[in-house]
This record gives C-alpha cells, structure tokens and sequence, in this order.
C-alpha cells in the first residue's frame, strides 16, 4: 500500500463544504492502492475519525484580532453588531473588515498554521515514507505549507483547488493586492507536479494561469453508501430546500413568483402544498413569503443536523437547487447537488441558463434546470400533476450516470494521478 500525505485544513470540521471531498478522497483512496494521512486543524467540534489525523491547533489571526478589540471569537463582526441581516452589500461593517483582510491577512486568514503545519509534517516525513503529497486549497495556507515541504523532499504533489485562488472571480481585494497574490499563486504552484480543481471550466482557467502544469478535472461527488434505498415520501406535496441563502444570488424569489401564479390559477391547491427551508433563518426570505402570500405554503425551519437534513431530502417530492445567480458561476458545482443526487429525488435546479448543473441533470436525468419564472411554472405543474394523480412522483435519474459522480470515481481519478506521478519519481530517483 502507497502512502499519501494530505494537507486539508478544515478536514476535521465536517460542516465544511471542503471537508466533504477530502473525506470521500480518504475514505476511497485504500481501494485503489493509496492509504492516506490528513495533516489537518484542529477543530472545535473535532469527532473521532476512521482515518489517520494529525490535529495542528492553530491561532487563526481574526480571532487573534478580535480578542485585541474585546469581542467574541466565535462570532461574527456583523453578528456582534447586529448586521447579520442586512440586504445592502459593502457596509461600513464590510468594508472595514475588507481593508483589514487586504492588510494584514496576506494570503488569508490562516497564515499563522503554516509553521507548525510544516514542523509536524517535517517530523513525519522525516520518518516515514511517503509516495506522494496532495494539498487542498482554500485555503491558500494549504499550498504554502506544500511547496515548503516539496522543496525540502522533492515528493511529488499534487495542488487541488476546490477554489481557485486569484482567479476566483469573487476574489473582493484590490488590483495592487490581487497583482502581488497573484505573483505569489504563480511561484507557489510552480513547484506543484500537477494540479486538480472540481470542474472543466475551472480546470481551464487554472490552465491559463499555470501554462507549465498538468491540469486535470476532478469532480465532487457524493458518497455512495448515503444512497436513499427508499423511504416513505411526505403525504402533501413537498419540496425541500437544505443550507445557505443568499438574497440576489441564491435566492428562491422566482420559485415563489411561480408558486403564487399557479396557486391564484387554481393550478395548485395550496392545501397539499409544502415548501420546506432547512438552515439559518434570514429576515428578508420571511418578507418575500409574505409578499408573494405564501406563510401556510412556506415554512422557514431552522437548522438542523446533516443526518436529518439528508432524511428530509429523501421523503421529499422535490429538492429545490439555488445555484448563484451569476454567469461566471456556471463552472461551478455546488456541493448541494452530489447530496441530492445521493437523494435520489427529482430536483428543481433554478439560476442561470446553461453551466455545469444543467449539464449534470441533461447527463444523469436526475432533474430538470429553470431559468425563468415560465420555465419553473412548467416544472412544478408537471411534477403536481403526476403527484395529483399517482400520489407519488417518480425518480428517473440514470444510476450508471449518477454514479460517475460518486466519490468512488473521484478517488479512482486521483489515484490514477498520483500513481503516474510516484512511477516517475522512483524513476527520477533511480
């Protein structure tokens, strides 16, 4: 069995989006030949892992700052200022925190994890072997730490980006920070044998960037032991939403707008109706529900764990996708999708036309994408209709499709790098 080093820093956090991905890579890796260890942080709500961590404590520096000033480290600046809910972009409250970043968080805010992640590392592979390395950025920090130890032992690695760094285009410094990042990506992931990220057009623009490089597209995916075997659907008509919001770009307006014309057509009985939000509550979602009078059709749940959040999912009818209502998003999948898919429920994709998810539910058949407020009318009339009559609605996503989108299949893809890269450098070294 190879041996793999894996640099994730929020790995031990299972609430993160990141964390998902590197888990699956580590659960699966053993089948292809690969046992790994995940040099990670250490986290607060850290559980009992069946992999091999090394927990590294870290100062992160904004709580670091935060404690100068008098405030609670585990809270937000908006929250402690009650701008938690504010709809307007770029207040005060966010600009200043933008200048502080700009200054003193240089890559990111997780700078000062470098050095004691590299002094960990360095004692392991000081006596062990390892065939290779892969690190998973953002954070940036991840990278850093990467390049430290390949140019110290020459392993070869593998710089997977499940965001892109200064090409991501919600990148929020100015041009002079963005001109010395971007200088700093650049000899950073110089040193990298090969690099990944979660879908082709990302994978494109890395090319761009890191002409000298092996770019290769590793999807996201779901784990293939959380799929739904079948259990009994909601009695009314329900569609579920599960996560963030955010209000102009994944927002759920449009879905509301069509509701509301269905119901006044007397298309839909509001009575055998449910639309379900699971996550944080935000004052404007309230707002809008009334505005388009839906408060018996809508209900605004809270949060709730991962485990009932998958469950809702599957005694759900429909599962409603938001993806971020931005053209330069449509390289982009959100981690949503591979948990719906493991769902194994029709889902309601509403955002911008064409892009990676449409694409996804043309190839897998798993669901239907809406652009505009006729399209999602058309949708959830036809979904209605055949729940209205069968009392039931259908799946037919393509199991042989959707299971390309499994994290067995992500592991396989990166076991097949890291197999061609270790080939090479026991040739190098011979």
């Amino acid at each position: 069995m190879k041996k793999v080093l894996i640099i994730s820093y929020h790995f031990s956090d299972k609430t993160a989006i990141g964390s998902i991905r590197i888990n699956g890579l580590a659960k699966y890796l053993p089948l292809f030949g690969w046992e790994p260890v995940i040099l990670t942080a250490k986290s607060a709500i850290s559980s009992i892992s069946e992999f091999r961590v090394i927990e590294i404590p870290n100062d992160e520096l904004h709580v670091r700052w935060k404690k100068r000033f008098g405030l609670k480290s585990n809270e937000s600046i908006n929250e402690q200022f009650n701008l938690r809910d504010c709809k307007r972009k770029n207040t005060i409250s966010d600009r200043l925190i933008n200048i502080w970043g700009e200054i003193f968080a240089y890559p990111d805010i997780y700078l000062l994890w470098r050095l004691p992640a590299v002094k960990i590392a360095d004692s392991l592979l000081g006596k062990e072997h390892f065939d290779a390395m892969i690190s998973s950025s953002l954070p940036a920090t991840c990278c850093l730490a990467a390049k430290d130890l390949k140019n110290k032992y020459d392993i070869p690695w593998i710089a997977d980006f499940r965001d892109l760094w200064t090409q991501n285009h919600y990148y929020s410094y100015s041009r002079i920070r963005k001109f010395f990042e971007r200088r700093l990506e650049v000899d950073t992931v110089a040193s990298a044998d090969a690099l990944t990220t979660v879908s082709q057009p990302l994978a494109t623009k890395l090319k761009r960037l890191h002409k000298n490089i092996r770019v290769y597209s590793i999807l996201n995916g779901f784990d293939p032991l959380q799929k739904n075997t079948g259990i009994p659907l909601a009695e009314k008509f329900t569609i579920t939403y599960t996560g963030a919001l955010y209000k102009g770009r994944r927002d759920p307006e449009p879905l509301f707008e069509a509701l509301e014309d269905l119901i006044s057509e007397g298309l839909i009985d509001r009575k055998k109706i449910s639309v379900e939000f699971y996550g944080r509550k935000e004052d404007w979602l309230e707002k809008d529900v009334v505005k388009h009078n839906l408060k018996d059709v809508v209900k605004i749940l809270g949060h709730i764990s991962r485990i009932q959040s998958i469950e809702k999912q599957r005694q759900s009818h429909l599962l409603l996708l938001l993806t971020w209502n931005d053209p330069q998003e449509k390289g982009v999948y959100t981690g949503k999708v591979f948990d719906y898919l493991a769902a194994q429920r029709p889902i309601l994709s509403i955002g911008c036309q064409g892009g990676v998810v449409e694409d996804l539910l043309g190839e897998t058949n798993a669901g239907v994408h809406c652009s505009d407020v006729l399209m999602i009318k058309k949708a959830l009339i036809n979904a209605y209709l055949e729940f209205k009559t069968k009392n039931t609605l259908s799946y037919n996503g393509i199991p042989s499709a959707i299971d390309m989108y499994s994290h067995i299949e992500m592991a396989h893809k990166f076991s097949n790098i890291l197999n061609d890269l270790a080939a090479k450098g026991r040739m190098c070294r011979h």
